[in-house]
């Protein structure tokens, strides 16, 4: 036998022992892992009916995986049953530990989808604690963990969740504390990588929208507001949408744009029934109602195809009965159904902001109709008819008098509204005098254009 061959079987050799060695590995390994298998279904059995052994049992799972020195998949599903255990046990403290322990796990020994979804499942649990300061801290942990592992999607997507829960809480000093965190976390809305983060950019927006709209901070609502809308986006989910045009119909309302407030309320309603958000779709269709009842067109918030099957919502029923009487400028009766369903019609801010005005409206469509035969009426008369003080009836009276909307005087010291009269020869002599200026004017344009 020549060295060559020698060679050969010895490098044969030892490549046969190389993979025997390798399969006693994968044996041993696939004897670990079926072993942690069944220890954590046999602990999986006593939740129900003995907590300490099960907790005992997953703890074994856990040592176990351990002394295999590997993180695996079983350890991770034995730490996070107990964590709902003891979340189950009101054990917060006991839970919090489990689950900082879990968190060590997603970045090697689970896939990045499972490991994501379970984090997910997990902070729905949390959500539904009592306390915020408890749940805060189960948040913030995951956060934590994401940031060392430059997980910045996730760990955006977390804090939007958070953030929501500190909004729906009025958290709003924890909410603008987290809300400085999202925006560090954003990169800068000019750069090429803004695109590849929009939609968490502008969930950021929208969060900080919502929180400054629940405040009722018009300035900074304005401001963001303009801001969000140059955001470059080619698609932006209907939910964000809908915020953006509440946010707008708000500031068109703060500042009596009526009719803007309407189109923007409406487009919220259209995107809120797009994305299926059943509770902020019926808060804003009473925002469109109110819009409606103070824009002056006339236009009727169930005309439209997307309102009509909500004309019948039993928590929009006072607001309807509300704009019925409305259009039939029907004050007394506008006043009553407010007096007998205050606390559904005014539980809501803007409504409850903004429901003067509506009172003002129809009082003043009501006194349009009642001084139409009258040449001169006394303001404490018309106070009485529409169930408001004579200093209510003159401010009335003013507002319609300078929109030009009645022609007369008010008279401070009998207290009376005189209209003016015009004579057929009034009206004869202005029209006259009016052609004659309109010649006059002709006449200068000409001779100026002559000279020039």
């Amino acid at each position: 036998m020549d060295d060559d061959d020698f060679m050969y079987d010895d490098d044969d050799y030892l490549s046969q022992e190389d993979e025997e060695n390798e399969e006693n590995e994968e044996d041993i390994l696939d004897d670990v892992e079926v072993k942690c298998e069944n220890m954590y279904y046999k602990a999986k059995e006593f939740r129900e009916t003995d907590m300490k052994s099960a907790l005992d049992q997953f703890r074994d799972v856990i040592e176990l995986e351990k002394n295999d020195k590997k993180k695996g998949e079983w350890g991770f599903r034995a730490l996070k049953q107990t964590t709902k255990l003891h979340l189950k046990h009101n054990q917060p403290t006991e839970a919090l530990d489990s689950y900082k322990e879990l968190l060590t796990y997603i970045e090697s020994a689970v896939t990045r989808d499972y490991g994501e979804q379970s984090i997910s499942k997990m902070l729905e649990r949390f959500s539904d604690l009592k306390d915020i300061t408890r749940i805060e801290a189960f948040f913030n942990v995951t956060l934590d963990i994401l940031e060392q592992v430059k997980n910045t999607r996730l760990q955006m997507k977390v804090g939007l969740r958070l953030g929501r829960l500190f909004l729906e809480q009025g958290e709003y000093s924890r909410l603008e504390h987290k809300l400085k965190e999202l925006y560090a976390m954003c990169p800068d809305e000019t750069s090429e990588t803004a695109m590849l983060f929009s939609s968490q950019i502008n969930e950021v927006f929208a969060l900080e929208l919502q929180m400054h709209s629940r405040t009722q901070n018009i300035g900074r609502l304005k401001e963001v507001y303009n801001r969000s809308k140059t955001m470059k986006i080619s698609v932006l989910h209907p939910r964000i949408k809908a915020t953006v045009n509440e946010c707008g119909g708000i500031i068109n309302m703060s500042e009596k744009k009526w009719s803007l407030a309407r189109t923007d309320f409406y487009e919220s309603f259209r995107n809120f029934d797009e994305a299926g958000d059943i509770e902020n779709r019926i808060r804003i269709l009473k925002y469109l109602i109110l819009a409606c009842m103070l824009d002056e067109t006339g236009i009727n918030p169930f005309d439209y195809r997307e309102t009509k099957p909500y004309v019948d919502n039993p928590e929009i029923k006072a607001l309807v009965s509300l704009v019925e009487a409305y259009r039939k400028q029907d004050i007394v009766e506008s006043e009553r159904i407010l007096k007998e369903n205050g606390e559904s019609v005014l539980d809501d801010p803007l409504i409850k902001k903004n429901i003067t005005d509506v009172i003002q409206a129809a009082r003043a469509q009501t006194l349009l109709q009642i001084t139409r035969p009258y040449t001169s009426v006394s303001t404490e008369f018309l106070a009485k008819k529409i169930r408001t003080t004579s200093a209510e009836v003159e401010h009335l009276l003013s507002l319609l008098i300078l929109d030009k909307k009645i022609d007369g005087v008010i008279n401070q010291v009998t207290r009376q509204f005189v209209r003016y009269q015009q004579s057929p020869v009034d009206s004869v002599q202005h029209k006259a005098l009016n052609d004659w200026a309109n010649s006059v004017d002709r006449l200068l344009t000409k001779t100026v254009h002559l000279l020039n």
